[in-house]
């Protein structure tokens, strides 16, 4: 078995065992890394990680269905490790993982490979369209004045509302600066007030599941927040079968306590699992 890491140009090669969002962060973000497993000229195994200050994040690891109970993910794995190894200023690797019954299988691997666990919760938002309905906001009736397709948006207002989010201590879970046309036009949308765009709501659809990827609002910009998750998810329930999922797990922290009063909500048990590779302190 090799090692490559995975360039832009050798993306399609492993694209079936990249789901549609990491093969956009790969696109989108030069902070990731994607280490590839071959055999041959087949690809076998693949390994995305975030580069983030003093740390890998391992954020997708997949084995290819033909080999695996062969050590591909494990020695994948391993090649991270020693790449944090090699890097002074990387103190850990990390990943969070689900704590389920059965567990997760990379908590079983990560943890024979020496990684210590921290449990804590995530606050999960996937439901279907058909439990979302029966949520009471969603009972309402709301005045959508200001809520626009961002598409439809000025780009000036756009660049205007992305150097806005750069500014943020809070790093933005979306590709600076804001990349309106990778994002489905009928389920992103915008808050314009006062001649600004004050709030945005970024959907797309992965695997079958719909998936708000980002929601942001500036801090006098709640209401608007609200109309931008009331028209959304109207319009998807409109749009899509009841029975199809959407996902809002990828909401920032800074929506999350308006989100929590929206949407229906559960703490999902994870396992944060870290690998330290030097002492700090």
């Amino acid at each position: 078995m090799d090692f490559v890491t995975v360039t832009p140009a050798a993306q399609r090669a492993f694209a079936p065992l990249l789901p549609e969002g990491i093969v956009r962060q790969l696109q989108n973000q030069a902070d990731m890394l994607a280490i590839g497993a071959v055999e041959g000229q087949t690809p076998v195994g693949v390994l995305v990680a975030a580069l983030e200050p003093q740390q890998l994040r391992l954020v997708w690891l997949c084995t290819a269905e033909q080999a695996r109970g062969r050590g591909v993910a494990r020695a994948l794995l391993r090649r991270l490790v020693a790449r944090a190894y090699r890097d002074p200023d990387t103190d850990r690797v990390l990943a969070d993982v689900r704590r389920s019954v059965p567990f997760d299988p990379m908590y079983p691997l990560l943890l024979s490979e020496g990684w210590l666990p921290v449990p804590f919760s995530l606050p999960d938002y996937s439901c279907t369209l058909a439990q979302l309905a029966m949520q009471p906001f969603w009972q309402r009736t709301l005045r959508l004045d200001g809520v626009q397709p961002l598409g439809t948006i000025a780009p000036e207002l756009v660049q205007a509302y992305s150097d806005w989010l750069d500014t943020q201590p809070e790093q933005a879970a979306v590709a600076l600066p804001l990349q309106v046309e990778r994002y489905d036009p009928a389920l992103s949308m915008g808050y314009v007030s006062d001649g600004r765009l004050q709030a945005v709501l970024l959907a797309g659809k992965e695997d079958g599941t719909l998936v708000l990827e980002y929601a942001q609002a500036q801090s006098t910009a709640a209401s608007g927040f609200a109309k931008l998750v009331y028209a959304a998810g109207q319009r998807a329930m409109a749009d899509y079968p009841p029975e199809t999922r959407i996902s809002f797990a990828a909401i920032t922290p800074a929506s999350e306590r308006l989100a929590d009063k929206l949407l229906p909500a559960r703490e999902q048990p994870m396992y944060r699992m870290s690998f330290w590779v030097r002492n700090i302190g």
